[in-house]
């Protein structure tokens, strides 16, 4: 089980909450980024900072088979 904004803290009306996941792009006009080990599930709308994020970390793209 788990919680998520776009879940149980958006819905109190006591009806079974639809399935869907809210990820954030920016935040007060500035990038951000969700970085992800899986291939498809890394999110940003900027890649020059998502490339800035994968080097400072010292990070690979997620390889697809």
């Amino acid at each position: 089980t788990s919680f998520g904004i776009g879940t149980n803290l958006t819905n109190d009306l006591g009806v079974e909450p639809i399935n869907i996941v809210v990820k954030m792009t920016e935040c007060n006009g500035q990038p951000v980024a969700k970085v992800s080990d899986a291939p498809g599930k890394t999110v940003s709308k900027d890649p020059g900072y998502l490339a800035y994020l994968r080097q400072v970390f010292g990070l690979e793209e997620a390889k697809t088979d």
